[in-house]
């Protein structure tokens, strides 16, 4: 492939698959039209501006899913189109306005825009493993789940599970638009998305784990975790890209995990949190369940490995650092910088309810989610040790979790 045909589309760009997906694509020499609500807001843009190669090969474009043709300039001149923007909200005081139509309006208005588009050979969507497992069979032990199963979009509305019925009817859309235009079309449905995160903000799948290591249960305890890694996902999407021979749909799960066997993971990675600690201590001696499988044999066809969801879930711990005197000028410039690239940063200061010397540390993007605050004073021996690890360190590797849980709770 040479330079004039490694043109593509990302849409959506500043979400938690779509930045992997762009950081893969510059490591392998595209240049990247992306698509943003807002290209003027860093909180959606800087993480993806200080990619490696962005400088050269990104180019952001402002688009809104429902207004059609506002993709037409944007994928003019591309070889590929990934189109992963769609609403990711579980409820909306208007779900049609705030979630069906923008996920099914917006996947067709790319796909219009697309079929103007001799040169785009072939479109990649983010669907979900939302629009495969839904239609009512009852998932017991000995069923393998394939990609030749699609949600039934009735119950869906039955049951009011509205982004499950956003990705069924916009996944159907793209399917029958792709057939009546002769659009070359690839579907992506994974599971639930954990990983290391590049955007500043939480999004939906971390705070599963965050609100375990807060001691609250967003599901419940006898739930299934369909879990696959980010990684895994934004790779897939290339490889679907650019393997000849790829088609269709790509259902992505690393596993089928149970309730147990997530704090299990949880408390041997983060044994300082107490909560994932009780509630090992109260499920470690339960049976686990034979439980369903995710057929992985076509997904293996494009490559993909997966990582086991101990390593996601690891992988978070490494990006935890302490800045001291982080209200500094050098200081609180790296903290910035930290924050930009992912990390959670525990920053001490004399006084934390000093406005003067914390104000502008709490303004930066990310500090919400990842930045912690604690008093300390460089004379006092033994201070840090609250926030650096116990060989005295000041770049320390503590449990993200336990940071990020705090930050939320302070």
């Amino acid at each position: 492939m040479n330079e004039a045909e490694k043109v593509v589309c990302v849409t959506g760009a500043s979400g938690y698959v779509a930045s992997w997906l762009v950081k893969l694509l510059l490591q392998r020499g595209y240049t990247v039209k992306a698509t943003v609500r807002d290209p003027n807001d860093p909180k959606k843009t800087e993480h993806l501006l200080s990619l490696d190669g962005a400088k050269e090969r990104l180019h952001l474009f402002k688009a809104e899913l429902v207004d059609e043709g506002c993709f037409d300039s944007v994928v003019d001149g591309c070889q590929g189109v990934f189109h992963t923007a769609s609403p990711v909200f579980i409820s909306a005081a208007d779900p049609q306005a705030e979630i069906i139509d923008p996920a099914v309006k917006g996947t067709l208005n790319v796909l219009k825009s697309c079929a103007k588009v001799p040169s785009i050979k072939r479109v990649v969507i983010t669907s979900s493993l939302a629009s495969v497992i839904y239609n009512g069979k009852p998932l017991t032990p000995d069923v393998v789940v394939d990609e030749t199963w699609f949600s039934d979009p009735r119950l869906s509305e039955e049951n009011k599970e509205w982004y499950t019925l956003s990705k069924t009817l916009a996944e159907e859309a793209a399917w029958r638009f792709a057939k009546e235009n002769g659009i070359d079309l690839v579907s992506i449905n994974p599971g639930l998305v954990f990983g290391p995160l590049l955007q500043p903000a939480l999004n939906s799948s971390p705070l599963v784990i965050l609100h375990l290591a807060k001691g609250e249960h967003i599901f419940p305890t006898s739930s299934y975790y369909r879990v696959v890694d980010v990684r895994d996902v934004a790779y897939a999407h290339i490889q679907a890209f650019e393997v000849p021979s790829a088609s269709g749909r790509y259902c992505l799960v690393e596993r089928v995990i149970q309730f147990p066997e997530v704090q299990k993971i949880l408390c041997e990675i983060y044994p300082t949190n107490l909560h994932f600690k009780a509630k090992y201590e109260d499920y470690h001696n339960k049976p686990l369940e034979r439980t369903y499988q995710i057929s992985k044999e076509k997904a293996k066809g494009l490559g993909v490995s997966f990582i086991p969801f101990e390593l996601e879930m690891s992988s978070a711990a490494e990006k935890v650092v302490c800045v001291t005197g982080a209200s500094g000028y050098i200081a609180s410039w790296l903290v910035k910088l930290l924050l930009q690239r992912g990390y959670t940063v525990k920053a001490t200061v004399r006084d934390p309810n000093d406005p003067k010397k914390t104000e502008h540390l709490l303004a930066l993007d990310g500090a919400k989610e990842r930045l912690h605050l604690f008093k300390a004073e460089l004379v006092d021996e033994g201070c840090q040790g609250i926030a650096a690890d116990t060989l005295g360190k000041f770049v320390c590797q503590w449990s993200s979790l336990d940071c990020v849980a705090s930050c939320y709770q302070s």
